[in-house]
């Protein structure tokens, strides 16, 4: 097991006196109130980050001594608040409640000196890998330290068998200076008092390696809430190629999903840990698990019972040791099977828990690099694949095989199970060099076929129409041109790119933290609502690139001249073509039926207009194959029973059941339009096909009409035409002397 890491120690040193109350931004806050506010969000910061470094506070100015361990020191107006300790929202309400300005007086430098011997005093007791004093003052009291005490404070700073002491102070009298470094800002009010103080700063910041800090820059630094910057933990494989090739690598995480916060299971609630208790099951009764001595060949497999925690949805991987029995009437012979509670309920899931096999990476082939798109990589980050340190054999083995992917543009794809029992997932590896020309190679995941989606999309009508102008082209290289985010980043933060990939942060986490921080602050204020502008900003537009686009996108404006394109819905277009149709008919008695109002009540599709209760029907939820054979009928009345045929209600009808039976089911409409074809001519109504179906181009749906048709485009055309009958040969009677007839009459 690898040494515990140890802690940071970081002791703060606020300002609280007198002085601290002078007015120190434009907005009238007090160097007071903002150094506060950088405490809290450095205490704030340790909690989100996990952290386990140790945090003090002591105030300057508050009413109060400190005095060391050993009781031979004592420091004036200087008290510690908060003991060196972990971080916790109990610090943070101290520190926004309690912690207010004071009329006393302090020297800063005793400040500096009684937090050192407070560091040394507690690393005697337990160490720390690094260790460092921040004060926030303005200096502007008086001091009564001599070089001599800075000097010996300097060597107090670096003690043998321990880590030294980093000093850093803030301060809103701190700029930058052209040869990039920070000092203090000269300014014409300055009293002798505060430059003797900044000199003495100067002194003990250039002899420790200490910092300065311009106060304004530490809340940028300390405006957003980031997760604690931990070590890539390796994930050792034994790749396979094939049957006789095998060699020994490693795995690093390279990119993955943001998480700032823990599983809300692992929050603390009440003051107590949530626990995950294990318990057994046996035909729905929970068993009680005892120590025993039980042979483990006694044990054996059944489905009877199961294994699962106590909290809902959440499974627990177990099994029965060796040394343990159930408190039952009838000893049962069994090996647990994993399951989850659901509510009250226990949950049997073996299925949910397929065994894949162990951990392995296994390559299934090779691939040239150009075949692997960019849609088909997926998953929620990349891994960086190395070989394992120590196994020559294995490294030798490694960079042959990168350099013969590289050298011919091909990518491995393989099979990956992270861990015994996980779904194995298909990954493609690329080779590539880092800048010490060290092979290495790049893993992305793959999707599943069940996971693509293939998308088609319309070709363009008129292309050369809508052909761009050469100034079109040209306005759109200067627009590109003056929205380069290399080099529109924020001055203030060093950062000359603008939402540089390992620089934005995701302001969704800073929302939710800065609610749990106003909440844990203030548990009876209203929830914060809404997210700040300095978050908005993160991924605004930047302001210079607002500035540098403001004229050419107002030339653009007026070389892209936009109209809008309304386009119709299906059901629109489906209204506006039954209106076409009773137009044509217009002023024929008919068609006051079919302009007669839908009832809202209307439960099957009528005679009087069918085309309008068949399409009322369909949006009302009814059952698309019963109202289909309700039209189906509908349409052979009027055609072949009703006196006078209603060309309009057909028509109007076939076209609303052909438009529904596109999106859902045209084999439906393509085998009862054929049926109808041969209704109609065998009744010698060749002429209403022609015109209803024909001229109207209600035949077969094709598969270019619908996805889901089977029909091609030559059978659809086919449909329309109509072979002409045989012309029956007539007999002639012989003529008859009508002699005969007049003699029946007669």
């Amino acid at each position: 097991m690898p040494p515990k890491a140890l802690k940071d120690a970081f002791v703060i040193v606020l300002d609280c006196s007198a002085d601290s109350q002078k007015s120190s931004s434009k907005e009238g806050e007090t160097f007071f109130e903002r150094a506060k506010n950088c405490v809290l969000r450095i205490f704030e910061r340790k909690i989100f980050a996990y952290s386990e470094d140790q945090l003090c506070l002591f105030l300057m100015g508050a009413p109060g001594n400190y005095y060391t361990e050993n009781g031979e020191k004592r420091y004036k107006n200087i008290t510690k608040e908060v003991d060196l300790q972990k971080a916790t929202w109990d610090h943070c309400r101290f520190i926004d409640h309690s912690v207010k300005p004071y009329d006393g007086k302090a020297d800063w430098f005793e400040a500096l000196d009684c937090a050192l011997d407070m560091l040394h005093d507690a690393s005697d007791s337990r160490p720390f890998s690094k260790m460092k004093i921040l004060l926030l003052s303005t200096l502007g009291t008086q001091t009564t330290a001599t070089s001599k005490d800075v000097k010996e404070f300097i060597n107090k700073t670096k003690v043998e068998d321990k880590p030294p002491v980093e000093i850093i102070v803030i301060n809103d009298n701190i700029e930058l200076t052209e040869e990039d470094t920070w000092t203090f800002s000269q300014v014409d009010a300055k009293t002798q008092e505060q430059e003797t103080s900044e000199n003495l700063i100067k002194q003990i910041i250039s002899e420790t390696d200490g910092v300065l800090c311009n106060l304004e820059n530490a809340e940028l630094e300390l405006l957003h809430y980031e997760k604690q910057k931990t070590k890539g933990a390796p994930k050792y494989f034994t790749f396979k190629i094939g049957e006789s090739i095998s060699m020994e690598v490693v795995e690093y995480v390279k990119v993955a999903e943001s998480k700032l916060l823990k599983s809300w299971q692992k929050m603390t609630s009440g003051g107590e840990d949530v626990k995950t208790e294990r318990k057994y099951f046996l035909n729905d009764e929970e068993v009680k698990v005892v120590p025993s001595t039980v042979d483990p060949n006694e044990i054996s497999t059944t489905n009877s019972s199961i294994s699962a925690t106590n909290s809902s949805m959440m499974t627990e991987i177990t099994s029965p040791k060796s040394n343990i029995s159930m408190e039952v009437d009838q000893k049962p012979e069994l090996e647990a099977i994993r399951g989850y509670m659901f509510g009250p309920d226990a949950i049997a899931s073996p299925g949910l828990f397929l065994d894949f096999g162990e951990k392995s990476l296994l390559c299934i082939g090779f691939s040239d690099a150009k075949y692997v798109r960019s849609e088909y990589l997926s998953g929620k980050g990349c891994h960086v694949v190395l070989p394992k340190p120590g196994f020559k054999s294995s490294i030798k083995k490694f960079a042959s095989l990168v350099k013969a992917l590289y050298e011919t543009n091909y990518v491995i794809i393989a099979r990956k199970v992270y861990q015994k029992r996980a779904e194995p997932k298909i990954v493609a590896l690329f080779p590539e060099y880092n800048e010490n020309e060290r092979p290495f190679l790049t893993e992305i995941g793959l999707h599943y076929r069940e996971y693509c989606i293939d998308i088609k999309f319309p070709s363009l009508r008129n292309a050369r129409k809508f052909q761009p102008t050469q100034e079109q082209f040209d306005i759109m290289d200067q627009l590109i041109d003056s929205m380069d985010l290399m080099t529109v980043g924020n001055e203030k933060s060093g950062n000359a790119e603008a939402f540089s990939q390992n620089k934005t942060l995701n302001i969704a986490h800073q929302h939710m933290c800065r609610v749990i921080a106003h909440r844990a602050l203030h548990p009876n204020a209203p929830i914060i609502d809404k997210i700040s502008e300095e978050l908005t900003a993160l991924i605004d537009v930047p302001e210079k690139i607002r500035e540098n686009s403001r004229d050419i996108l107002l030339k653009a404006k007026e070389l892209f001249v936009l109209e809008e394109n309304k386009v119709p819905t299906k059901l629109q277009l489906l209204e506006q073509r039954l209106k076409e149709i009773a137009e044509k008919e217009a002023g024929n008695a008919e068609n006051d039926q079919t302009s007669a109002e839908i009832d809202a009540k209307i439960t099957r599709v009528g005679t009087v207009t069918p085309a309008e209760d068949f399409l009322f029907l369909v949006n009302a939820g009814s059952a698309i194959a019963e109202i289909t054979q309700q039209l189906q009928n509908v349409i052979r009345k009027i055609t072949f029973q009703e006196f006078t045929i209603s060309k309009v209600k057909i028509t109007k009808a076939l076209v609303a059941y052909r438009s529904q039976a596109m999106e859902t089911n045209p084999a439906s409409y393509n085998d009862w339009i054929v049926r109808y074809k041969e209704e109609l001519l065998s009744n010698e109504k060749q002429e209403l096909f022609t015109e209803i179906v024909v001229n109207e181009n209600l035949g077969l749906i094709s598969s270019e009409e619908s996805k889901f048709a089977e029909v091609t485009t030559e059978m659809a055309e086919n449909f329309y035409t109509v072979a002409e009958k045989k012309q029956n040969t007539t007999i002639v009677a012989p003529q008859e002397d009508d002699n005969d007839l007049d003699d029946l009459i007669e």
